[in-house]
C-alpha cells in the first residue's frame, strides 16, 4: 500500500483494548477502501462492495460493544453517545441503500465518511468516556480483562 489515507494518532486511543483494536481495524479498512478507489482493477466494484460490507459489519459490532461497556460501567453519557452512534448507523444504512439503488459505489465518499468518523467521533466523543473510564478505574478493569483473555481485547 502506498501512502495511507488515515494514520493512527494517539488521540484515537481510548485505553480500552478491544475498542482500540476495533478503531484500528476500521482505520485500516478506510485505507483499503481509499486505496482500492484509486486503483484500476478487475472486479473493482465487487471488491469495494466487500470492503463496504466489512466496514458496516465491523462498525455495528464496534458500536454495540462500546454501548455495552458504557451501560455495564454506568457511563453517564451513554444515551447521548448512543444517539451519535445511531446517526452514524443511519448514514451507513443510507450509503448501502444508495449503492443498492444506483449500483454504484462512491468509494471516496465512504472513505471520507470513515475518516470524518475517526477524526471527530473517535477523537472527541470517545474521549469523553475515556476520561470517565480513567477516573472511575474502568480502564484498569478492561485492561486486566483483556490480559486475562490472552491480550485479545
Amino acid at each position: 500500500m502506498g501512502d495511507n489515507y488515515l494514520i493512527w494518532k494517539e488521540i484515537y486511543n481510548t485505553g480500552v483494548p478491544l475498542v482500540d483494536d476495533q478503531h484500528r481495524d476500521l482505520l485500516q479498512l478506510a485505507n483499503r477502501i481509499y486505496e482500492a478507489s484509486t486503483m484500476r482493477m478487475e472486479q473493482k466494484e465487487e471488491y469495494l462492495k466487500s470492503l463496504l460490507m466489512q466496514a458496516v459489519r465491523k462498525t455495528v459490532e464496534h458500536f454495540n460493544y462500546e454501548e455495552e461497556i458504557m451501560e455495564k460501567f454506568n457511563y453517564p453519557g451513554t444515551e447521548s453517545h448512543r444517539r451519535e452512534h445511531n446517526v452514524l448507523r443511519k448514514r451507513l444504512q443510507d450509503e448501502v441503500a444508495r449503492i443498492s439503488r444506483t449500483n454504484r459505489i462512491d468509494s471516496f465518499r465512504i472513505a471520507q465518511f470513515l475518516k470524518d468518523w475517526m477524526m471527530h467521533h473517535v477523537a472527541i466523543a470517545d474521549n469523553d468516556y475515556k476520561i470517565y473510564f480513567m477516573q472511575t478505574g474502568v480502564i484498569d478493569i478492561l485492561q486486566k480483562e483483556a490480559l486475562a483473555d490472552g491480550g485479545q481485547g
